[in-house]
């Protein structure tokens, strides 16, 4: 029997961003350093300025002989993501669609699934509710840059012409990175097979992620073992806060505990329910001493969680869609200074947010009526 490669302890790199520009510059660096592929997955991918920019740095790197792939979201790239397909792919970039919309007659010879045009709008039917939620660009297959930055001018600052999102981002360095790339190309290639990393099967020791059914239920089990397992701290950022009843729980559990539980989320939000929906929570949550903190000077789009010492930072937001329908990726970080970073970031944004208080949380009639509306469909939200 073959001798087994002893596991690396960590990220041979981690590099940590809250500024989109920032993040989309290094980003570029990575596609044009590129020397034999590029792999990209994206939630929204817009055909605006940044995305602009993206295409072509990518056609750059086609121009190079460099394999490049791109693979977005048949819903989350509705807006514009037909121009950046056809533009992409103008240029020499691969395309294709994770689940066009039935009536997007043009992106179905891209869609990753096979079959004529009645087997696509009937496999669209049956999975209307999976959506791919990650955004990932993976470079020769060693570098993986994600967290919760999309393709879009709206993480930009107002001054560069965007809506100035709060995002955080992460690259990463290492072997772990073959096994992410491995399940992009299961996808990419329409696989009728399920996914079995061939390589390092530890991989939760890295990232978490929700490839497969059973990797789904694995992740969702650590999250609670991990949250029953605090004795310091919990702390949250969650654009769409909307947790189930066995996190409610287990975080109500801790509280009583005596753990420090704090949740960072918006006050408004691009989904105009989720507002209302959060809210519904937040009585039974400040009356366990969990803190709430509403981010006030934008958007808060980011999705990270520290549970005392495992900090976790990706795409998955606290929500029925992350934990049971879409697909994700998070990043487990595995540096002392990115660590201490992450905790910067969180801290930062609780400085700029007004805390919930149990005696001045105000519900008008209208507000409960909303946020019981938006309960009933909290599973596609």
């Amino acid at each position: 029997m073959d001798a087994v490669e002893p596991m690396p302890q960590r990220w041979q790199q981690e590099r940590l961003f809250d500024n989109a520009e920032h993040y989309f510059a290094d980003l570029i660096a990575a596609i044009n350093q590129a020397e034999h592929s590029i792999a990209i997955n994206f939630y929204i991918f817009n055909y605006d300025k940044t995305g602009r920019r993206i295409i072509e740095a990518l056609a750059g790197a086609v121009s190079r002989k460099v394999d490049v792939r791109v693979l977005i979201d048949g819903i989350g790239s509705y807006q514009s993501g037909l121009k950046a397909a056809l533009a992409m792919e103008k240029r020499g970039v691969q395309v294709r669609i994770f689940h066009p919309l039935p009536w997007q007659l043009s992106q179905y010879r891209r869609s990753v699934f096979k079959g004529n045009y009645f087997a696509k709008s009937l496999h669209f039917f049956q999975k209307i509710n999976r959506r791919d939620h990650r955004k990932l660009c993976i470079i020769d297959r060693q570098k993986l840059s994600t967290g919760s930055f999309n393709i879009s001018d709206q993480h930009l600052s107002t001054v560069q012409g965007g809506d100035n999102w709060r995002d955080y981002g992460v690259m990463v360095c290492g072997a772990n990175v073959a096994a992410i790339s491995d399940n992009f190309d299961h996808y990419w290639y329409r696989s009728k097979t399920k996914y079995h990393p061939k390589t390092l099967p530890h991989h939760f020791s890295f990232y978490w992620h929700n490839f497969s059914h059973k990797s789904r239920k694995r992740k969702n089990y650590l999250l609670v073992k991990k949250i029953n397992h605090a004795q310091q701290r919990i702390w949250i950022v969650s654009a769409y806060f909307v947790p189930s009843g066995r996190i409610i729980k287990a975080l109500k559990q801790a509280a009583q505990r005596g753990v420090d539980i704090r949740v960072v989320v918006p006050r408004s939000s691009d989904v105009i329910f989720f507002p209302y929906l959060a809210k519904s929570y937040y009585h039974d949550l400040l009356s366990s001493g969990i803190r709430i903190h509403e981010y006030l000077p934008s958007f808060i789009h980011a999705k990270a969680m520290i549970i005392d010492e495992f900090y976790l930072l990706g795409s998955s937001n606290l929500n029925h869609r992350s934990s049971l329908h879409d697909l994700e990726l998070d990043i487990i970080l595995t540096h002392a200074d990115s660590q201490q970073q992450l905790c910067s970031f969180i801290l930062a944004d609780i400085d700029k947010a007004y805390e919930i208080k149990r005696d001045n949380l105000q519900r008008s009639i209208s507000n409960k009526v909303l946020g019981f509306i938006a309960r009933l469909v909290r599973h596609w939200m």
